[in-house]
């Protein structure tokens, strides 16, 4: 009997491990924080996103007399999203962007449709004040963006 008891115990620990894993690897997925901006509740955290900064045009130095551009820079970036990734959810209050879909497919969530919107290469989108969005990439391929945006040099999100 006491044999039969040390299985038991061996049993219910290999069982606590196996819960334990689950937990570390599916459940931080269902379970992942989100916010919510102008309606739309999306991802709070990037996931498999990598960002390249490819230049910055500070805008007071090409128009020094405008108190409006005095910290403004023309910015543009490549966005690179692997499978299974996301955009996490930000606003273009006061940071419009134009994006374009160079490469793959890619899910767009906007606070201006009810319905999420599929993205292909070649595509363009135009973020305007007062949008939230974010992006998932639900394909088995990456997807590559180049993104143009006028931010605020003191107050820029990483997205």
């Amino acid at each position: 009997m006491a044999f039969h008891s040390a299985e038991r115990v061996v049993a219910m620990q290999h069982i606590t491990v196996a819960i334990a894993l689950l937990a570390a690897t599916a459940l931080p997925s269902l379970a992942a924080e989100t916010d919510e901006i102008a309606g739309l509740v999306g991802p709070a955290a990037p996931v498999g996103l990598s960002i390249q900064e490819k230049g910055a045009l500070a805008l007071g130095r090409e128009y020094p007399d405008d108190d409006l551009l005095a910290t403004r820079a023309l910015r543009s970036r490549i966005l690179v999203l692997e499978p299974g990734g996301v955009v996490p959810i930000h606003s273009h209050a006061d940071r419009p962007a134009i994006t374009y879909i160079l490469e793959g497919e890619v899910i767009e969530h906007r606070s201006d449709s009810a319905e999420p919107i599929v993205r292909q290469r070649g595509d363009v989108t135009f973020d305007g004040d007062g949008l939230a969005q974010w992006w998932s990439n639900e394909t088995d391929e990456r997807v590559v963006f180049y993104v143009v945006d006028l931010f605020d040099t003191g107050s820029t999100p990483d997205h």
